[in-house]
Formats: C-alpha cells, structure tokens, sequence
C-alpha cells in the first residue's frame, strides 16, 4: 500500500509518498503526479520502505522531468543507482 499526501507549497507542489511503491500503486503515484499541476512538483520518498522493478522504472522515467524533483530515502536511493545501472 502507498500512502500519498498532496502538500501545496507556494509555487510547487510536494507529494508524500508512504508506504510500498509496488503493483498498481506505481499507477497511483503516476496519477498524482499528473494531476499536480503546472509548477514545480516536489516527490517525497524519505518514507518509501520499498520499490519493486515497476516502481523504480518508474522514478527512473522521471529523471529527465526538469519540473519534478524527487527527494529520496538512502536505502531508496541505492535502489534507484543499482536499477539505473542495471539498466545501462
């Protein structure tokens, strides 16, 4: 289950990601960030415990997404540097 909050801040726009980035919460996600609006979108992933390989194909699509900024957990960030590098 991912827990996601929408935290309006000025001109951009934080969501808060808890929980496990797996199955169809990755679509859930995707929506949200969609659905956030025009300026700058700010994803908080400090309390992601997990991503499975969807979830981190995912965020790694996101990379080149000047608008949106993701603020990851360590162990989430070592996900992330291993699949990307699986990847190449």
């Amino acid at each position: 289950m991912l827990r996601i909050e929408r935290i309006l801040d000025g001109n951009q726009t934080v969501l808060r990601a808890a929980g496990r980035l797996t199955g169809p919460w990755v679509a859930e996600l995707s929506l949200a960030i969609a659905g956030a609006g025009q300026g700058r979108i700010v994803v908080d992933l400090a309390d992601v415990s997990f991503a499975d390989n969807d979830g981190l194909a995912f965020l790694l699509s996101l990379a080149p997404e000047p608008r949106v900024a993701l603020r990851c957990s360590p162990f989430l960030s070592e996900q992330l540097s291993t699949a990307s590098k699986a990847k190449s």
